[in-house]
């Protein structure tokens, strides 16, 4: 683009040269100088102003272009290096689960029992809540079918079967992750394509337990997982309410039969005390009638009197 616009601005100025050499070759001729020849001069050098003019801001805009461009080259290149695709479908996989779920949430890399390594296993606790996903996707049969290829279709087919059939073996592993399996799709357009174009594949990867998934999707397909993860912690902790509730009920009923006791305990050494005061009274009453007795003036024992 910029050799083109080199070659129009060359091309303007011969022209320009041109117009002037035959400007000045009429008013040579002539004994004064020629009105007509001289604003004929002026057209063409406003229009070639005009055109350089022009020149420039289409080598602007060109310049801008070729700035944005520089991000999809890189991004190009990233998907035509197999090992760069492989971390940069991981890396946006991995942006997106730690922007929508909590840390508790998911693992990395994690290395399955048959030896597998998942790129990320999204849930915890029951076998049902683990969900594997795949980020690696075929894109080279992709950008042949993108090029133009006339058999890419038929390509791109094989190797997507390929890899859903891969996925559905190595993580979809009954009592330990889910029944289904995602398989990541790092771009919007390939998701577009793949249910406008290949709709069979999405029944064909349904029937080997994997689904499809996009950035969007998968973003709103975490944030379901991350609902139900909230909705399933308040209710374990309604159910340790409801626990802990039951225990305290039982322990105030068992503090009652202890009042209970105690207070009849209290009674019985209520009435214990009671009986003990009239028992006492009894005694003094006994004592003051003893102590009220007239026992006169007769001579007491001898032994008493001698002494």
């Amino acid at each position: 683009m910029n050799d083109l616009l080199v070659l129009v601005a060359l091309l303007l100025a011969a022209v320009a040269a041109l117009a002037a050499l035959f400007a000045a070759a009429r008013s040579g001729r002539s004994a004064g100088p020629d009105p007509t020849s001289t604003l004929q001069a002026q057209r063409v050098e406003d229009q070639l102003q005009s055109v350089v003019e022009r020149l420039a801001r289409i080598d602007a805009a060109q310049q801008g272009i070729d700035r944005l461009r520089e991000p999809m080259d890189e991004l190009l290149s990233v998907f035509q290096n197999k090992q760069a695709r492989g971390q940069y479908g991981e890396a946006r996989l991995e942006e997106i689960v730690r922007d929508a779920l909590p840390a508790d949430l998911y693992r990395f890399q994690e290395t399955l029992s048959n030896g597998k390594i998942a790129d990320c296993v999204v849930g915890r606790g029951a076998a049902s809540n683990r969900v594997c996903v795949d980020s690696k996707f075929p894109l080279e049969a992709y950008q042949r079918l993108v090029a133009g290829d006339p058999s890419a279709a038929a390509q791109f087919r094989t190797a997507l079967k390929a890899h859903i059939d891969a996925i559905g073996s190595k993580y979809v592993i009954p009592g330990e992750t889910s029944r289904l399996a995602v398989m990541f799709i790092p771009s919007e357009a390939i998701y577009a394509e793949l249910f406008t174009n290949f709709a069979d594949m999405e029944q064909y990867a349904n029937g080997k337990r994997v689904v499809f998934a996009s950035p969007n999707t998968l973003h709103a397909l975490l944030a379901t997982v991350s609902m139900f993860h909230v909705e399933s912690k308040i209710g374990e902790q309604a159910a340790l309410i409801q626990r802990e509730v039951g225990g305290l009920t039982r322990d105030v009923e068992l503090l009652a039969e202890r009042i209970e006791k105690l207070a009849t305990h209290f009674r019985q050494i209520g009435d214990d005390i009671s009986g003990a005061q009239t028992s006492v009274k009894r005694i003094v009453s006994k004592g003051e009638r003893i102590a009220k007795v007239d026992l006169g003036d007769a001579e007491g024992p001898p032994a008493l009197r001698e002494g």
